[in-house]
């Protein structure tokens, strides 16, 4: 008798969106790129570099999440990858360093079209964060992303 043996399924990725088109970069710096977004049935992860221009440091609030743009349901982060969560900073140690970094939410739903990535709102004068509006999940912007170092 042959013993079959049925091989576990590979998951298949349900979308993956590169360089997508953004309505609203963080105001104070143009420097930050979405490299990539995944859309998964388990998560939702997004791909980033920063170029930090001149010397200073760089984190990410704990407490950031994602929402569906026009939306007020957060999808939560998860896990992060390349980034210290505040209260602790990584601090650049020359100009024109390059991060990449990666962000781990709740899965979003696929019929969601454009998201918005939150830090932290905040309208208080001189805090900024690392805040994208309009993120498309289905238009991507035609230039390379280009990074320096």
């Amino acid at each position: 008798m042959i013993k079959v043996i049925e091989m576990p399924k590979i998951k298949e990725l349900e979308k993956v969106v590169y360089n997508p088109l953004v309505k609203k970069l963080p105001a104070h710096n143009t420097e930050f790129k979405i490299m990539r977004i995944e859309l998964d049935e388990n998560f939702t992860r997004i791909d980033f570099v920063y170029n930090n221009g001149k010397f200073g440091w760089v984190q990410i609030d704990p407490k950031c999440y994602i929402r569906p743009a026009g939306s007020e349901a957060q999808y939560t982060l998860i896990k992060v990858q390349g980034i210290p969560l505040a209260p602790k900073k990584h601090y650049f140690k020359k100009e024109n360093e390059v991060i990449y970094y990666t962000l781990y939410f709740a899965a979003l739903p696929k019929s969601v079209r454009a998201i918005d990535i939150i830090e932290k709102e905040s309208n208080a004068l001189g805090q900024y964060y690392f805040n994208f509006y309009r993120v498309s999940m289905e238009r991507v912007r035609n230039e390379k992303i280009e990074v320096g170092n």
